[in-house]
């Protein structure tokens, strides 16, 4: 009967380490700097510092945010197309893309797709920082998912990039700069040469003496 009541005891301890906060709570992730809530119920499943975050919930869903430092020729495009071959396709996780568009996160330039597969349904979002990518995906059950992709939208509506990853990195020139002019500039004249008072066709006997 003891054995019994130490194991009901330590199922209740699991159940309880594993169960989240009951509310959102912020979370700054120390190297990439960028923030998030993680969902009441839900909780961290990775290292804090770990370049893929997973967040586990109980409510039956799973997101995973993976962070990088974005290459020169990462455009919104490439990093659609890196998920897709990791991804979608024969005899792998997702069998078909049902949703795709153009958007903004934190506004930061986006991509936002939805997929289905063995696994369920997924949504992801791809975003390019000044300094860093992002590749955000929401799993669940095909029967849970419109119920539990409301919780997946508040979190992305939490998120803000590091203050330096929402700066554009400034566009580099079209042109090249005009050539400077090889003639040196024209010289002022002088204050002293401006004071001189111009020729006259009086002679300085006849010129008036200045006012005292």
């Amino acid at each position: 009967m003891r054995s019994n009541l130490a194991g009901v005891l330590w199922l209740v301890v699991a159940v309880v380490a594993t169960v989240g906060p009951a509310r959102a709570e912020p979370f700054e992730h120390p190297r990439y700097r960028y923030t998030i809530s993680i969902p009441a119920g839900a909780r961290l499943a990775s290292p804090p510092d770990a370049d893929e975050l997973v967040i586990h919930s109980w409510a039956g869903f799973i997101v995973s945010l993976r962070a990088s430092a974005a290459a020169t020729d990462d455009t919104i495009d490439r990093l659609v197309a890196r998920v897709e071959d990791r991804y979608l396709g024969e005899g792998k996780s997702w069998t078909r893309k049902t949703a795709g568009a153009p958007t903004t996160l934190a506004g930061l330039p986006a991509y936002a797709a939805e997929y289905e597969g063995a696994t369920g349904r997924v949504r992801t979002l791809v975003a390019r920082g000044r300094r860093a990518a992002f590749e955000i995906m929401f799993f669940a059950q095909p029967e849970d998912y419109a119920v539990l992709v409301g919780i997946f939208e508040n979190l992305l509506a939490s998120f803000r990039p590091a203050p330096d990853d929402t700066l554009a990195a400034p566009a580099p020139p079209s042109v090249s700069p005009p050539p400077r002019s090889a003639e040196p500039p024209t010289a002022r004249p002088s204050l002293k040469a401006s004071r001189t008072p111009p020729p006259t066709d009086q002679s300085p006997e006849e010129e008036e003496a200045p006012p005292i």
